[in-house]
């Protein structure tokens, strides 16, 4: 990611926004597809990549092969594909995840790439607030 871009400029679903894309994808291949591409992050060309051995039944796993380089009323700015990713990131981070983690599990190979995504979450930057403002340490 260039250098200049803000966190202004990264688009993201809303919770509310990705349970009314999730409503209106009727096909389940197409649901299972979104469904997949969110959870993991996924680009729309590391969807291309996914084929049926790459899963793993017993153990419940799945091989992603990274790459480097409108439903619902959403708005235009949030209809392509890599949202998804964005927004598995900002929800992860939101509900409290390890920004490391968030950064292995969406692909990254720079954290500087993934911290863009924590300056986007309110909730766990005002949960982290209240959680070192109420130590004895901090006057």
């Amino acid at each position: 990611m260039p250098a200049t871009w803000t966190a202004q400029k990264i688009h993201f679903l809303t919770q509310p926004e990705l349970r009314t894309l999730f409503r209106v994808i009727t096909r389940k291949r197409d649901r299972a597809l979104f469904l997949v591409a969110y959870r993991h992050g996924l680009r729309a060309s590391e969807v291309g990549l996914l084929h049926v051995e790459d899963m793993n039944f017993a153990q419940q796993r799945l091989t992603i092969h990274r790459l480097k380089r409108s439903l619902a009323g959403i708005p235009a700015s949030k209809r392509h594909f890599h949202v998804l990713k964005h927004s598995i990131a900002t929800h992860l981070l939101d509900v409290g995840a390890d920004l490391r983690f968030v950064q292995d599990w969406i692909g990254h190979a720079s954290i500087k790439n993934t911290v863009i995504y924590a300056q986007l979450t309110s909730r766990r930057r005002d949960a982290e607030a209240r959680k070192v403002f109420t130590s004895p340490y901090v006057v």
